[in-house]
């Protein structure tokens, strides 16, 4: 993965934490190792693309579009069928 920044095209590697799923929104998240990203610089990047601020640095595997589409398909299935 590229370092986000206009001033240097050095590589970067991150480390993934943990995968953490919500299933009340089908919604879930690749966490990655705070130290090891600049977050300043993952805030200016974020605000010029109208992202959302976060405190930590995560990848969006199934965000709420999606998520609510898997459960508006999942509506009317058994339990069983759900998982």
């Amino acid at each position: 993965m590229k370092e986000i920044n206009d001033q240097t095209d050095s590589e970067i590697v991150l480390t993934p934490t943990e995968i953490k799923f919500y299933p009340e929104k089908a919604t879930s998240v690749l966490m990655v190792n705070n130290e090891e990203v600049n977050l300043e610089l993952m805030k200016n990047q974020a605000d010029k693309l109208r992202l959302t601020a976060k405190n930590e640095f995560h990848f969006t595997l199934i965000g709420n579009d999606t998520g609510e589409k898997i459960l508006k398909l999942l509506e009317g299935q058994s339990e069983t069928e759900k998982k």
